[in-house]
């Protein structure tokens, strides 16, 4: 079991010189179950029905417990300690932000609310940010709960554009997210750890910006109203990301790891496919990058998340039905070769010990 794990986390096929190759791991057929976020330590999170679940390559699938009197529970981030977040439930009413910890397998209700509140994110540091509604103001508002318990309030400025959504959030407490209604053009912005929000300049031509993810390196992707688009919160670099092929209808990124991997949707005019960038290389569709003996099979991707390791969590279809997948890289047949030399090593000197 140790040596599936080594291989699982290896660099991907082709790294650093051209686009990995993927193989596909069935989670679950299930419609109504699914996963949206991958930890680095390789455990998928999301939810079945009203249940927060994990998926691992050890164990499989795990319900995870509920806070204290709650009794129904959604997973929607995972950071890499394993400690997920979302929003617990009594009954489906009162929706309160929690935290499951690994270390003590117990699940926990966090921050203080008035009304509804779910959380979206937890960074590595132990952040999380979210929404909740401001029943006085008729919107709903961002926040950010601290490693030490400190709650932050996201972001008054904006309630004349409908409020705010912060969707993730990094190691060092910056959030990304978004501002705007269904009668108001939306625009992305950013975080500061201190709590002070920039907007991101929108692209040319673009009608609104949707922030999506937010990597610890400072980049923030999302889409508007034509294309995907990177931004380095600190430096102020956009960059607009490239389609696979042209034409292209809707879609956009929807995460980013720290190695400038970058993995979504786009669609053509018949059907969806999954999304990914690596930077230095270009973009690709999912599909593509399958094992030759996978690729019939699958169709109609979306991927949601990507760790470091390169690992990603997608659904689509096996053979036209439902299906939630891992998708993990390929080792490279060199390091398949250098891994089993050491693990003979190994061998030998245990047996002359």
């Amino acid at each position: 079991m140790r040596l599936v794990l080594a291989l699982v986390l290896l660099p991907s096929l082709g790294a650093g010189q051209g686009f990995p190759v993927y193989e596909a791991t069935i989670l679950t057929q299930t419609p109504g179950v699914g996963y949206h976020a991958i930890g680095d330590g390789g455990v998928a999170a999301g939810s079945s029905f009203d249940r927060a679940i994990t998926w691992d390559p050890v164990r499989g699938r795990r319900d995870l417990p509920l806070p204290p009197g709650r009794t129904n529970a959604n997973g929607y981030g995972i950071n890499a300690s394993g400690q997920v977040t979302g929003y617990a439930s009594a009954d489906r009413v009162g929706r309160h932000p929690f935290v499951y910890d690994p270390a003590t397998d117990t699940s926990r209700l966090v921050g203080e609310f008035q009304a509804r509140a779910e959380a979206a994110d937890i960074s590595d540091a132990g952040h999380i940010t979210g929404i909740q509604d401001i029943p006085e103001l008729g919107f709903s508002l961002g926040f950010r709960i601290d490693p030490d318990g400190t709650q932050h309030l996201l972001d008054r400025l904006y309630l004349d554009q409908g409020g705010v959504a912060p969707v993730a959030v990094n190691a060092s407490g910056w959030a990304a997210g978004s501002f705007g209604g269904w009668t108001r053009p939306s625009g992305a912005l950013v975080w500061r750890e201190d709590g002070s929000v920039f907007e991101i300049p929108p692209m040319p031509g673009t009608l609104f910006m949707l922030s999506a993810d937010i990597n610890d390196l400072g980049w923030v992707v999302g889409r508007g109203s034509s294309d995907g688009w990177a931004y380095n919160a600190h430096t102020g670099e956009m960059r607009e990301l490239p389609h696979p092929a042209l034409p292209q209808f809707g879609g956009g990124p929807e995460a980013i790891n720290d190695r400038f991997e970058v993995v979504g949707r786009t669609r053509d005019e018949t059907r969806g496919y999954g999304y990914y960038y690596r930077d230095g290389v270009g973009a690709a569709y999912m599909e593509d990058l399958l094992l030759p003996s996978q690729r019939p099979h699958v169709s109609d991707l979306i991927l949601w998340d990507i760790n470091d390791h390169g690992q990603i969590v997608g659904e689509g279809k096996w053979d036209g039905q439902y299906t939630s997948f891992v998708f993990n890289p390929v080792p490279e047949p060199g390091l398949l070769a250098a891994l089993a030399l050491g693990l003979a090593a190994l061998a030998r000197r245990r047996r002359k010990g």
